[in-house]
């Protein structure tokens, strides 16, 4: 079932905001009528031809924006807001636009219990909350509908913004915020072709690195965990993998390659696959620091001694890493400033919502602890 965590308020008091509060903080309280309401000056009325008047554009353009019915181009509909931010014109029902802010931005995640998401949001909400936003948090439970649906959610509540993490692809909740012009940057994944601010980390890079230092030390028989076949930042990581591999003429064998996903079990799972293999493999890379952590506590289980038996190099450098014993050696990603970023660069969209698109690859680093070394077999 899809949840919602919401720092610092629930998301009925954001329903309430929308309907009730922004009214009482444009019109003085005031009723609204069926075409005009009083703006921000009180002995002033703003209809909706004033709207289209200034916008240059037709009193049905200006309802098609509002109502989000019909085709308005993207031009078209930015000169609509301005207009009515201008005028201070609120629609009739209190309908609401995204330069009419409401002071919050929902941070939409695939899972909530995945470690490598509390510096995210640190990150996110330290940005923001100097700006006077507040940050709603959303679980969207790994699940493509689940995730859909809170979105939809969202955007008909008109938060001002959404940073999102997809659970897949996440094409259909981009379609989503464009149609309902909500400002939208994605976090730690990239989506091919798409013409919205992007913050990522260089998940190739990050593997070619892990794989290139089991190499260093002597390692031909490399194994690699590989997380879901849809979800990006696994695709480039595999990627990366085999780049590396190919670099240095060592052939790839699909026999060392797991298909799982970023939980400990899956890693529990994959290390008793490759144990059974006639020829085990000498290390592994795994698809992030979980599916390690759950590699080594099976291994301790099945008497595999890492790493003596099996190096084993994790990414994303959760908290874990540190207190497993052996410590583990992983790929580092900038948690924290990922979430800054994708902060800054929202606040900037929605200051500037016709700026050209950014994609932006923060390079990750290998830290080397005790969970590698040279390789015993030769």
């Amino acid at each position: 079932m899809t949840t919602c965590v919401i720092i610092h308020i629930y998301l009925h008091v954001i329903y309430r905001v929308l309907h009730t509060g922004f009214l009482s903080k444009w019109c003085g309280g005031a009723s609204v009528g069926m075409e005009s309401i009083p703006c921000k000056d009180e002995n002033l009325v703003v209809r909706i031809s004033d709207v289209a008047k200034l916008a240059g554009v037709s009193t049905a353009t200006v309802s098609r924006t509002i109502n989000d019915s019909g085709y308005v181009s993207q031009d078209t509909r930015i000169r609509v807001l301005e207009a009515m931010d201008e005028l201070g014109y609120t629609p009739p029902g209190g309908r609401r636009t995204f330069l009419q802010t409401s002071l919050f931005i929902a941070l939409v995640i695939p899972d909530v219990t995945n470690p490598f998401f509390p510096a995210v949001v640190r990150g996110v909400d330290d940005s923001i909350k100097h700006q006077g936003y507040q940050l709603v948090l959303c679980n969207a439970d790994d699940g493509a509908e689940q995730e859909l649906a809170l979105v939809q959610m969202l955007v008909e509540k008109r938060v001002d913004g959404l940073i999102y993490t997809p659970a897949r692809d996440g094409k259909a909740v981009l379609d989503l915020a464009r149609r309902y012009g909500i400002p939208i940057v994605l976090l730690d994944r990239v989506i091919e072709d798409s013409s919205v601010d992007c913050i990522a980390t260089d998940h190739h890079a990050g593997a070619y690195k892990a794989v290139q230092h089991l190499l260093d030390l002597g390692h031909r028989r490399i194994a690699h965990i590989a997380g879901p076949k849809d979800v990006p930042s696994a695709s480039e990581r595999h990627l990366g993998y085999l780049a590396a591999l190919q670099d240095n003429q060592v052939a790839d064998d699909s026999a060392l390659v797991i298909q799982g996903d970023y939980t400990q079990h899956t890693g529990g799972w994959a290390l008793e696959q490759l144990m059974a293999l006639e020829t085990p493999p000498t290390a592994v890379l795994a698809s992030n620091d979980l599916n390690a952590v759950g590699l080594m506590a099976r291994a301790t289980e099945c008497g595999v001694r890492i790493p003596r038996d099996l190096s084993v190099c994790g990414f994303d450098d959760i908290e874990h890493s540190t207190i497993v014993s052996p410590k583990l050696t992983t790929v580092s990603q900038d948690k924290y400033g990922l979430g800054k970023l994708a902060a800054e660069y929202l606040l900037r969209r929605i200051r500037e919502p016709l700026a050209a698109p950014r994609h932006i690859r923060l390079t990750p680093e290998l830290v080397v602890r005790e969970s590698t070394t040279v390789s015993s077999r030769v």
